[in-house]
């Protein structure tokens, strides 16, 4: 876990989701890429310009990020409250680039195989996992990560790729797909496609990761709900468990941290804490965040939604 409070895969997704609305908005030839300044203290997930220049750094190894001459602190904490798009926004609106939405369609591409990528970490939750640039840039070394691409047979044509900014070669278009430190396959960031470590093409590395059901009782069969756009009754029904509790009142700015612990130790485990004012602060944690960002919980965020009301009716009745 990080200071935070989230684990490193939560924040490597969030990174590239944001990354992703960032390139919708920016003006001008980006490039993905990972920076460490300061003598590796920090780990950066950055877009970066042809001549290169680091346009924006989000660092995973704290919480903030540097645009431009502009550092903007807490940004993964507002990631999970407020999801990417808005916390791309409020990024941008820190610094003195102009925004431009119609970037999106330029960049449609890269921006895809962004959200493909935070795909793939999250179906990889159990274990931790890490898209690495194959091109090292930091204060010690810059060059090809040779360790990451000696372990994948790469096709030729992509070694034949042109780079993506001065002073770099091909393998800057390529990250590797790391799972508990070792290389899986590779994607071309240019292309969009991946491959295994053999060489042969990765197929669908990229789909959303679909839970398995959750165990119920017979008394209470499991059931399936397709993502939504507004609240269901349901949901708003589950909402209402916590509408007298005040999760500010009784957890402060504590609040996001424990209710995104919960999150994480329910994800990897299942488990849900035994205090019930904990349950109840993550409740109400989901509650004020669809509230505000008009996003209700869909996939594994509305089984976790359901289970938590689940223990507090449960908790009710014992």
């Amino acid at each position: 876990m990080s200071e935070t409070g989230l684990s490193s895969n939560h924040i490597e997704r969030l990174a590239w989701k944001i990354l992703g609305s960032l390139l919708a908005r920016i003006d001008g030839d980006l490039f993905v890429g990972d920076l460490h300044p300061g003598g590796g203290q920090y780990d950066c997930l950055s877009l970066i310009t042809s001549t290169p220049n680091p346009l924006v750094m989000l660092n995973r190894a704290g919480d903030s990020a540097l645009i431009g001459d502009t550092v903007v602190e807490d940004i993964w904490l507002k990631g999970v409250r407020e999801k990417a798009d808005k916390t791309a926004l409020y990024i941008l609106e820190k610094s003195n680039l102009t925004i431009n939405d119609t970037n999106a369609e330029r960049n449609k591409d890269l921006i895809l195989t962004c959200k493909r990528m935070s795909r793939w970490v999250q179906s990889q939750r159990k274990l931790v996992a890490k898209p690495i640039c194959c091109w090292i840039d930091d204060t010690y070394i810059v060059g090809p990560a040779t360790s990451l691409l000696e372990q994948v047979k790469i096709p030729a044509d992509w070694k034949a790729q042109a780079p993506p900014y001065e002073s770099s070669d091909w393998s800057a278009w390529l990250y590797a797909l790391t799972v508990e430190g070792k290389v899986t396959g590779l994607v071309n960031m240019k292309s969009g496609d991946a491959i295994n470590s053999d060489g042969s093409k990765l197929d669908a590395w990229y789909e959303r990761f679909v839970p398995p059901p959750i165990k119920k009782s017979v008394e209470k069969p499991a059931s399936f709900t397709f993502p939504m756009e507004i609240p269901t009754e349901e949901i708003l029904a589950i909402f209402r468990k916590v509408a007298t509790f005040n999760g500010y009142k009784v957890f402060g700015d504590q609040l996001a941290t424990i209710a995104m612990s919960t999150f994480e130790n329910w994800d990897r485990n299942n488990e849900l804490p035994r205090d019930i004012n904990l349950i109840k602060g993550a409740l109400f944690f989901e509650f004020r965040r669809s509230h505000h960002t008009d996003q209700y919980p869909e996939g594994r965020e509305l089984l976790y939604v359901k289970a938590l009301g689940d223990e507090i009716e449960k908790r009710s009745r014992g």
